[in-house]
């Protein structure tokens, strides 16, 4: 991204010629492309992630947790989906 930028700058600056200019403003829409896709990709696997509920039988809890620390593990893992999808 700095040598994107730093390229974009130059050719402003600097006396440079057509086919340099051209081939800096495709890779510059080429990255956006590709950062735009990344973004969008990033996106959609917070949402997965979020919408994702292991199924744990009961069984597998050991016998010392009541039901009110199985509600407050999975309020605690709600609440870190949630950030998760903020970031």
């Amino acid at each position: 991204s700095a040598k994107l930028k730093q390229a974009s700058e130059l050719d402003h600056h600097v006396e440079v010629n057509a086919s340099k200019k051209i081939a800096d403003a495709k890779l510059a829409k080429d990255f956006q492309a590709v950062l735009k896709e990344f973004q969008k990709a990033q996106r959609l696997a917070a949402e997965r992630e979020t919408a994702y509920t292991p199924f744990v039988p009961q069984a597998v809890l050991p016998s010392s947790y009541t039901a009110s620390e199985v509600d407050i593990t999975s309020n605690k893992t709600l609440e870190q989906q949630a950030l998760l999808v903020e970031s």
